[in-house]
């Protein structure tokens, strides 16, 4: 955690050091950017079948900058993770909110930079990914993030995502690792995630989204998520279809 925080105050730092007043580069970095601090903790404690228990008490969050537009064309962000233990028995290990063995971690989760022309932005870096198979997944103390590249935007009123996604962070884990590795699978060389999403809204009251993703050697998804409701006018979540396709190997998706 102190190389988290020493590493944050570097960087604000260095970033305010270079701000003057009425300079569009020190605007866009300083006085019109984004610091977002968010404080968690968490307490669990479960009896498994087994008479196995996980047990722990951690505290954690995050802190997040990022630049406004610089000429409504670039921008940075940055975003440090940290999972602190409060309290956990080494022999009880806790699922998902400290590292293993009940150790603290703290991670750069995100670190990216982003281009935008004509509304089309291009991101590439460490980020997040928000669609509904590849995401946060945020129920313990920090999310799930990714590195690569994605562009996103909206084209003819439908909102679209390409990504090209090399690496993942597990929530309790202090580094990236690829895909195999990430989903526990053993014997197949890791190997980048290909994602394509579209959404769209034609009413208030009706909301459509389609997913899929592909990794090579390991598996192919699709999704198709359907949500509406004309009662109340609101979009909850609702379940959509989804198939998993095994890989030319013939491995069946964990």
């Amino acid at each position: 955690m102190t190389r988290l925080l020493r590493g944050a105050a570097l960087a604000a730092g260095l970033i305010c050091g270079g701000a003057q007043a009425n300079d569009p580069l020190a605007n866009a970095l300083v006085r019109d950017s984004e610091v977002d601090l968010n404080f968690r903790t968490y307490y669990f404690d479960r009896l498994n079948p087994g008479d196995v228990t996980n047990a722990a008490w951690a505290i954690g969050g995050w802190i997040g900058y990022r630049s406004s537009w610089l000429a409504d064309v670039f921008r940075v962000g940055v975003v440090g993770y940290t999972s602190q233990r409060l309290w956990g028995p080494r022999d009880k290990d806790s699922p998902g909110l400290l590292a293993p063995g009940q150790e603290p971690y703290s991670v750069f989760g995100q670190a990216y930079a982003s281009l935008k022309l004509w509304d089309q932005t291009l991101t590439g870096g460490r980020f997040k990914v928000t669609q509904p198979e590849i995401n946060l997944s945020d129920i313990r103390m920090t999310p799930i993030t990714y590195s690569g590249g994605n562009l996103s935007g909206r084209l003819a009123g439908i909102d679209y995502i390409a990504a090209y996604l090399n690496a993942t962070k597990p929530r309790n884990s202090d580094t990236f690792q690829n895909f195999a590795e990430a989903a526990g699978v053993t014997g197949v060389e890791g190997e980048p995630l290909w994602l394509f999403g579209v959404a769209g809204q034609p009413t208030e009251d009706w909301q459509w989204k389609f997913s899929t993703y592909y990794v090579p050697n390991l598996l192919r998804h699709l999704r198709r998520h359907r949500v509406a409701d004309p009662v109340v006018g609101r979009l909850p979540a609702a379940p959509g279809r989804a198939g998993d396709v095994p890989d030319q190997r013939g491995r069946q998706p964990a």
